[in-house]
């Protein structure tokens, strides 16, 4: 396996070979876009036949607070908590709705998890939203909604737009430092 870090475009890429089959990975948070809390993760697979995949949406490293998946159609949820009261010194609690759907394959949801058959040489995407009840009063409705019908296309377009913001802020961005070596590391 092996995975790249791309600053630049703002993407991290993988490639993971078993058995004869190679599956690539390319992963990013839509970066145009502020309200959909886009991330994308494209899916290919060449050599053999297909692979069966299964999703689910993990919770965060040491999150005891009540969680509960669910879903809507072919969108896979996970609903959280910032903490287990609804106020904490006078403050409301985050409450977080994380939805995940594939495109350019038939997903099924159940038990947890999204399932769906990755065929080689026929790409799909993983795209998730979260959106937070700060985000969006009906932030459970929203989060399904930002994904729920989203084509190849809309991704092709999300991709698009995103490299493009990552070229435009860094025609804008330099960094300029005595120590040249530290400087052509950043670029």
């Amino acid at each position: 396996y092996q995975m790249i870090e791309d600053l630049g475009r703002g993407e991290v890429t993988g490639t993971f070979t078993l058995a004869g089959k190679t599956l690539t990975t390319k992963t990013w948070v839509q970066a145009d876009e502020t309200t959909q809390n886009l991330v994308v993760t494209e899916l290919a697979l060449t050599g053999g036949g297909p692979l069966d995949v299964s999703a689910s949406i993990a919770l965060g490293a040491q999150n005891s607070y009540a969680s509960a998946t669910g879903a809507t159609g072919d969108v896979l949820t996970r609903d959280v908590r910032a903490d287990s009261a609804d106020m904490v010194g006078g403050h409301a609690t985050r409450r977080v709705r994380v939805a995940t759907r594939v495109v350019g394959a038939t997903g099924a949801v159940a038990a947890g998890a999204l399932s769906f058959e990755l065929a080689a040489a026929a790409p799909v995407s993983l795209v998730t939203s979260v959106v937070s009840d700060r985000d969006a009063a009906a932030y459970q409705s929203a989060a399904v909604a930002n994904v729920a019908t989203l084509t190849g296309a809309d991704v092709d377009g999300l991709e698009g737009r995103h490299r493009a913001w990552w070229d435009a802020f860094f025609k804008k961005s330099f960094v300029e430092i005595p120590d040249k070596i530290l400087e052509r590391t950043f670029y």
